[in-house]
This record gives C-alpha cells, structure tokens and sequence, in this order.
C-alpha cells in the first residue's frame, strides 16, 4: 500500500513538475503540490517507519517543482517540512539513533536536504526552463514615447494640435502602460488681447466644457507663470479649487516658454502620489513639455514668417497696382490726348492750316510732360543715379524731378556723406522716397523738408511736412487690415539692413519720419 501511495504521489508531482515547467499551471499550483507532497511523506513516514529511505527519496521530489516557482525560501520550507516526523519518531524511540546505518541516513537527509535548497538558490533560480522571471508591473516606453512625441512635432506647425499632442501623451507618461486612464491634462494660453486671464484649447480626460472655461491669472497659476519653474501642488489651490473634475487629484504644473517668450502652462493630474513623485515621470514630462514649448516657438516662428511673406506679396501687389494707376493717370492720358490732338490737327491742315502750328506747339508741350513723367516713373524703379552716384545724388535728383514736375514745394539738404553700402544705400532711398510720397498725399500742398545728416556710424534721412499730421497710435493699431506700402514696411525695410524708423507726428503739428541707417550693412 505504501508502495502504491509512493507511487500516486510521485506520479502526480511528476505531471504538475511538468507542466509547470512548460508554465501550463500557476506557480501557486507547483506550491500547493510541493506542500501536500512533503505532508503526505510525513504522514506515511510516521505510520511506516520501517520504509524510511522510499519515503525520505519521496520527500525529495516537491523540491525541484516548488524551486521552479518559488525560489530559495519555498524551497527550503518544502526541503524541512518531514522533519518534524522525524523528531517524532525519534521521540517515540520508534528509530534507533544508535544504529549507525538509522544516524547515517538521517545525516544522509539533512545534507541532502541542504545541498538541493542551495541548489536551488545558485543554479536552479538561473536557470530559465525551471525559473520563471520575477513579473513586474509595466511601465511606459520612455524612449519609444519621447521619439514618438519628436517625430510628430517635427511637422507639426498647429498651435493646438501641439497642445493636444502633450495633454495626450502626459497622461500616457502619467498612467504608465495599464492604460487604465485616470490621469488627466489640460493646456492653457493667454485669452487673445489679455495678458491675466487664460483659456483652455486643448485637454485630455477631462469634461468637455472646460474648453469654454477663462482662467484668472492668480494662484499656483500666477506663480508659475511669474517663476518660470515646475509645481507640484494639490488641486484645492486657486485657480482650480472649483474644478470638480479635479478634486482630489495631485497636479504637476509647468511653463510653456522658451527663453523670455511665454506661451502659456500645461497641467497634468493624477490620484497615483507614487507617479507624482516619481522623479523619472517628472524628468520625462519636463522633456515633452520642452519639446512643446520649441515646437510653439517654431509655429509662432513659422506664423510671423507666413504674415510677413503675405505683407510683401501684398506691398508688391500694391506697388504694381499703384504704378498702373500712375501710368494711367500720366503718361497713358497724356498719350491718349496726343493722340486725339493730332486727328484735330489734322484737320485743321485741311480747313484753317493756320491754326495748325500753335495746336502744333500745344502738343510738343503734352508730349515733353509726357516723357517727363515716364522718365521719373523710371527713375522711381531704378535710379541708376543711386548705382554711380550713392544716396545724396540720388535723393537730389529726386527732389529736383518732383519740384519742377508736380511743382512741389520741396527742399533738400544734406551734410557731405561717403558712400553707403549699397543694399543700405537701396534701402534707404526707398524709405526715403515712400515718406515723400506720403507728404505729397496728406499734407495739403504744405513744404516738404528733406535732410541726410551725417552721424558718427549712422546717416540718418529726414522728410518734414509742415501738413495737418495724424494719430500715429491709431494708424499702428489699424494697419494690420491695409494691404499697401505703409509704415511697418517702412520699419521692416529699415531692420533688414541695421537701422531703425522713427515718425514725431500729432493732429496738427506736422509729421518728421527720420530713418537711421549704418554705413555698412550689418
């Protein structure tokens, strides 16, 4: 009978050895096994003392599958558990400890025992196929998610889909890979025209509404706009102690920025203390956060570039539309009129030649304003004077051309100057002749006053009218809606090179715009 229970048992920890090792069971069920197993060889070893050496090799099989699951500890447990039988029987002088062959296999046992626990420690838990590698709760692929995050930046150029791209993956980074979404995000910039309240364009888990929620510039909020540093703080802080959505929740808060440009903050909230803690996530959410903040750099970048290409385009639009309302409204009906003149001479010949010969002369006039008019309008375009001559030559040339054509009350004077580089000496001129034109415009027939005066590094250029000026601060504020060649053209003309513009106008005093250039382009 006890061969037969031997048997029994040793078969069924075979199969459950087995299968654990091709991890078809639990390792709960390995260690439930090597448990009944070692009770069981101590059970029959106190009924049956007389076959103690089948049933001490018996209690040697759990070792092998607890080792497998379980490590040294269990292993040990397992390897010690009969022998409290074997005190019994000793006890009960059931064994004879006198005889050596009895001592000899209790010795036998123990240094069995022992050398498969430490087995078990050094090879068996190396071992792959007996050794199940210890399960650890999984985290996010730092790596994989920040490489990720930079590739869809890289062509991104959104303002809001940047801000959705870092609410969305803070959470991931936050909730690790369980996916079990309990983190939430939300990002903030500035309302359009206010520099103290903030709206919310983009957010992750939280309800839809607070899209349409401002955000008064105050508390944890204010503090980390004006310090430009990461906070860690709790959600009952104004200006989110009446967020519902975030009550209880742990938030970590940091700046969009780069450098002294401030584009607003992004929040990311959790329940886990341990994740807010965790000084790896925070690492990783400062990395994203400053991949975002280069990448609105970028857009903004990207935005004023598109703007001021369209202003271009359209100052470019502009100058050709207005050189076809100047070649229309000159030359083209100046043609026009010498060619109607000339049917009504012709006629003449026929019925009063007479009269031919001062309709004659009246025409030659037409004909020299005509030429005239070209001849400026070409030298507008390209004053090659400006190329042989430099900027005094050229502005001198210009003022005398529109003081015996348009009969303006024009003056120019000037202190000796050397020659500029030429793209300032381009640059320049053009300033200069768009504040004439201006002058001529708005100022009612008043004096133009037209100065190059010479500084230490710079030569700075004056137009003057003594006209009815106008209200600088509303012109700036409106000239964002004006597709013509006006003042910002002016000033963007005047940084391309170095220099910098500068007009002194009010209702009824006048207008001096006043441009300053480098010698050398800088």
């Amino acid at each position: 009978m006890v061969l037969i229970a031997a048997g029994v048992v040793l078969l069924v920890n075979l199969i459950l050895l087995i299968l654990a090792v091709s991890k078809r069971v639990p390792g709960s069920h390995s260690f439930i096994s090597g448990i009944v197993s070692a009770l069981f060889a101590s059970f029959v070893l106190i009924s049956f003392p007389q076959h103690l050496v089948s049933l001490l090799l018996l209690g040697l099989i759990p070792l092998l599958d607890v080792a497998r699951w379980h490590g040294w500890a269990a292993l040990l447990l397992t390897a010690f558990f009969p022998l409290p039988a074997l005190g019994y029987l000793i006890t009960q002088d059931q064994l004879q400890t006198d005889d050596p062959a009895q001592t000899l296999l209790l010795v036998a046992w123990a240094l069995t025992a022992f050398l498969v626990s430490w087995m078990g420690v050094a090879q068996i838990g190396t071992i792959g196929s007996f050794k199940e590698p210890e399960k650890k709760e999984p985290e996010t692929d730092v790596d994989s998610l920040m490489a990720k995050f930079a590739q869809k930046l890289a062509f991104e150029s959104n303002y809001e889909r940047i801000l959705e791209l870092i609410t969305r993956s803070g959470v991931e980074v936050l909730d690790g890979l369980s996916r079990k979404s309990k983190a939430k995000s939300m990002a903030f910039t500035f309302k359009p025209g206010l520099s103290d309240v903030l709206i919310v364009p983009a957010s992750h888990n939280m309800e839809s509404n607070v899209t349409t929620r401002s955000f008064e510039l105050q508390g944890v909020l204010q503090t980390l706009l004006q310090d430009g540093e990461p906070i860690d703080a709790m959600a009952d802080q104004p200006p989110f102690n009446d967020v519902r959505a975030l009550e209880g929740y742990r938030l970590l808060l940091f700046p969009l920025r780069t450098g002294i440009d401030v584009y607003g903050s992004v929040l990311f909230a959790t329940k886990d203390p341990e994740r807010a803690e965790d000084i790896a996530v925070q690492r990783t959410l400062l990395g994203l956060v400053d991949q975002a903040s280069l990448a609105l750099h970028n857009a903004v970048l990207k935005q004023e570039l598109r703007h001021n290409r369209e202003q271009r385009l359209g100052g470019q639009e502009e100058a050709r539309h207005q050189l076809a309302r100047d070649l229309h409204d000159g030359p083209v009906q100046r043609v026009a009129a010498i060619a109607m003149q000339l049917e009504f001479i012709k006629a003449l010949l026929q019925r009063q030649p007479d009269r031919a010969l001062g309709e004659l002369e009246q025409l030659q006039e037409v004909a020299k304003q005509a030429a005239q008019e070209m001849r400026t309008m070409l030298f507008t375009l390209r004053p090659v004077v400006l190329e042989s001559e430099g900027l005094t030559a050229a502005m001198d040339t210009l003022v005398k051309r529109l003081r015996e054509q348009d009969r303006l009350k024009i003056s120019f004077e000037h202190d000796p100057l050397p020659r500029l580089d030429s793209k300032v000496e381009e640059v320049a001129f053009a300033i200069l002749q768009e504040a004439i034109g201006n002058a001529k415009k708005y100022s009612g027939g008043a004096p133009i006053h037209v100065r190059l005066i010479k500084g230490q590094s710079m030569v700075v250029g004056q137009v003057e009218d003594e006209g009815p000026g106008f209200d600088l601060k509303a012109v700036t504020a409106s000239y964002g809606t004006r597709a013509s060649l006006g003042l910002l053209n002016m000033q963007e003309r005047a940084a391309m090179v170095g220099g910098q513009l500068k007009i002194d106008t009010a209702p009824g005093r006048g207008t001096v715009v006043s441009v300053a250039v480098p010698f050398v382009r800088e």
